[in-house]
């Protein structure tokens, strides 16, 4: 297949997947009214989507090595869309945890096949730059799933926000149907619970492995965890609501355009590790900026801030993932999924903890020195002879 009309077709399931993720945390406080719960109860939804993506993880990986990975892709693209479709119609807040946690599983079996598939099919030279037009895709998702449920949730109401997201997943499912065939002479490995095991020791037995793994967890937990408490923070400074926190939370899909931007010409002037530790140091300064912002505009230009430093650091992992086990590529990057949607899941918790005791403020610049310690840790470890 034509590498840029793969990229399309993969682009799609990624803009697809990321407007379901990112569709929920503007609207927090409106869930939180309509179900009559706590916000912080409501931010709970995050988690119910993030935790069945990541303990999805261990088996879709495999699986997507076994059966290949575009025909689970597709079928889970489908499935995507009947979970998104359901939340149209939740009424009270269990239905609608349960079908964000029907619509997380399934999402599972999308993005991070599409990385492996990227890896598989190009080299390793041109799979960064590859991996980030991909993101590009996903980015564009954020961009427009954020700020939509926050505009449609002020004027029209929440529901029909899932519709046009069912309707995406619905599209990206049998595009990838239709147009990604196998690769002739594909190797597929074994779908058994040795096998399973088997590819995990191999990618485990890295020795990249927990540093990289460590880093995309921490990324979780201390970036995207805070990410459902925005609009709450909007409305207790008196700078905005879910529309303005729609605008806030796209805030990092931009930063991901300036990444995608600037990412040739930093390859071309230094090392990945270099740009990988420069992203945790671009985190902390967009992560303090969120701290100290005053409107929801110097709110959204710091988590542009946070959003270039991310996807610094985050593509910078991904390389190095896919090259742990390439005969078990698909294993490897949904134990990095595992990672990053756990830390997703457990990072309303923890900052739902924090933020009471000490502050969004100093939770945030804690947040963010969490983050650099990890990238800076990691880019010292990959700059060492394998």
């Amino acid at each position: 297949m034509n590498p840029n009309r793969l990229l399309a077709v993969l682009g799609l399931t990624g803009f697809a997947s990321n407007i379901a993720i990112r569709i929920v945390d503007p609207i927090v406080p409106v869930l939180a009214r309509e179900f009559n719960v706590t916000v912080a109860v409501a931010a709970l939804l995050a988690s119910a989507y993030t935790l069945p993506y990541a303990l999805g993880q261990p088996i879709l990986g495999p699986l997507g090595d076994a059966k290949g990975k575009a025909r689970v892709m597709s079928f889970a693209l489908l499935v995507l869309a009947l979970g998104l479709a359901g939340s149209m119609f939740a009424w009270d807040i269990a239905s609608m945890a349960a079908f964000r946690a029907i619509s997380g599983l399934a999402a599972g079996a999308t993005i991070p096949l599409g990385i492996a598939l990227i890896g598989d099919r190009f080299p390793l030279e041109e799979r960064q730059v590859a991996l980030s037009r991909y993101l590009l895709a996903i980015i564009v998702g954020q961009l427009s799933g954020a700020p939509l449920a926050g505009i449609m949730a002020d004027t029209i109401g929440w529901r029909p926000v899932f519709g046009i997201a069912a309707f995406f997943a619905l599209i990206a499912g049998i595009a990838v149907g239709v147009m990604i065939k196998p690769q002739s002479g594909a190797v597929r490995s074994s779908f058994n619970l040795a096998a399973i095991k088997a590819n995990y020791r191999l990618v485990l037995s890295r020795p990249l492995a927990k540093y990289c793994y460590g880093a995309v967890f921490a990324e979780g937990v201390l970036i995207y965890g805070f990410l459902p408490y925005v609009a709450d923070l909007l409305e207790q400074r008196g700078s905005g609501g879910v529309r303005e926190a729609g605008f806030v939370v796209a805030g990092i899909g931009v930063g991901g355009l300036l990444f995608n931007l600037v990412l040739p010409s930093l390859l071309r002037r230094t090392s990945r590790p270099t740009v990988m530790a420069l992203g945790g140091m671009v985190i902390l300064a967009g992560m303090t900026g969120v701290a100290t912002g005053a409107t929801w505009q110097a709110e959204m230009a710091a988590f542009t801030v946070v959003g270039l430093g991310f996807y610094m650091l985050h593509t910078g992992i991904q390389v190095e993932v896919t090259e742990f086990a390439p005969e078990a590529r698909g294993s490897a990057i949904a134990l990095h999924a595992f990672c990053l949607f756990l830390g997703m899941a457990i990072g309303p918790v923890v900052y739902g903890q924090a933020i009471p005791l000490l502050g969004a403020p100093l939770s945030l610049v804690l947040g963010g020195i969490g983050v650099l310690a990890a990238a800076l840790l990691l880019a010292a470890k990959v700059q060492r002879p394998r």
